[in-house]
């Protein structure tokens, strides 16, 4: 049995710790050994336990992707000191959505519930709070709301509306509240008696799709939009766009530097199609350059035949290698050529020959 002298040297080495995971939520805790030893601990515990609220949700996110830091060193004497120093974290973090340790007065609550009109219209929708009073929200609500439904309870009278339980729902985060309020409107969207006008949850592919979709169905008044805009608002910014041309000059030099090098291909294919497709109106502005800038023209002339000569000068050695090594090449296919023709006429002349031969013997 362990003395006082040891309890007390026992919680010199005493720490409040947070066990954190990617997702920002963590759980805060304290402990007199090791951090390390105590996240195995934390790890074999879970193994065993999948109801307590912390270890219900990393074993769901996986224990690779939980760490564990420290808060404070906090020597002290007793385990009561230890405990106080924790709660005090603990309530200090009593806002905090990502705090695990206040986590189940919230979403373990969770429930999916349905409003009933007498006349068959419903509405589907998710809450913590209980029924009752989640119902009397609504009630008060619809005095100024002009939702759908809110419309519709007005218009039945709100002593006409019920509210039932579709399923209890417990869950970690209102994220996945949402998500599954969001299942069941799904299952009724095409049907004329539900009054949910949205979607609860939407993911970021779902946002990109309704983007695009708006887009679509409003194309013409967007750009109309834009060219009032840009034409209400041309002196600011061309100024802007000036501004901007200045100021990221060098950046936007070395990113199209960049991007060259690394897309050579690439770029020649865009090149290529913007010159087809602006052929006429480049060639009139080429032109029109070079009439308004002979000096430049001319300087840039001399520069590029320098830079040729200075080309050709470097690489005389080697072209002067590649055709010696070319004129080689031909003159080896020439004589294997007349070699064959040799041979193919010495070889008719012994035809010949023996035919005379065989003609004469028979003579």
């Amino acid at each position: 049995m362990a003395t006082a002298e040891e309890n007390i040297n026992r919680y010199t080495n005493s720490k409040i710790y947070k066990l954190k995971c990617d997702s920002d939520y963590y759980y805060i805790d304290s402990t007199t050994t090791n951090l390390l030893y105590r996240l195995n601990s934390h790890k074999q515990t879970a193994k065993k336990d999948n109801e307590t609220r912390h270890n219900k949700f990393f074993n769901k996110i996986g224990w690779d992707k939980v760490r564990i830091e420290l808060i404070e060193l906090f020597p002290c004497n007793t385990i009561k000191e230890l405990q106080n120093r924790k709660l005090f974290y603990i309530k200090n973090a009593a806002k905090d959505g990502h705090c695990l340790n206040n986590f189940h007065h919230k979403y373990n609550e969770g429930k999916i519930y349905r409003l009933e009109c007498n006349d068959g219209y419903y509405y589907i929708g998710s809450t913590i709070r209980t029924l009752k009073d989640r119902l009397k929200h609504h009630i008060r609500s619809s005095i100024s709301g002009t939702s759908r439904l809110y419309i519709h309870v007005n218009k039945i009278g709100s002593d006409k509306v019920k509210i039932e339980l579709i399923e209890n729902y417990s869950c970690e985060s209102l994220k996945e509240l949402l998500e599954k309020e969001n299942e069941y409107i799904i299952k009724s969207k095409d049907d004329p008696m539900c009054l949910n006008e949205n979607r609860s949850f939407t993911t970021k592919k779902d946002k990109q799709n309704d983007i695009k979709k708006y887009y679509e169905e409003h194309k013409n008044e967007i750009k109309e939009y834009h060219v009032e805009y840009n034409t209400a608002n041309k002196e600011h910014i061309d100024a802007y766009h000036t501004e901007y041309r200045v100021k990221y000059a060098e950046k936007r030099r070395n990113y199209s530097k960049k991007y060259n090098e690394e897309h050579p291909e690439k770029v020649k294919i865009a090149r290529k199609i913007r010159y087809e497709k602006n052929k006429e109106k480049e060639l009139e502005i080429n032109k029109k350059y070079a009439k308004d800038n002979p000096e430049k023209i001319n300087e840039y002339r001399k520069k590029w035949n320098e830079k040729q000569k200075l080309i050709r000068a470097e690489t005389r050695d080697e072209r002067k290698a590649e055709k010696a090594k070319k004129q080689q090449k031909e003159k080896h296919v020439k004589d294997k050529l007349l070699h064959v023709n040799v041979v193919e006429h010495i070889k008719c002349i012994k035809k010949i020959v023996i035919l005379q031969v065989k003609n004469m013997l028979i003579l």
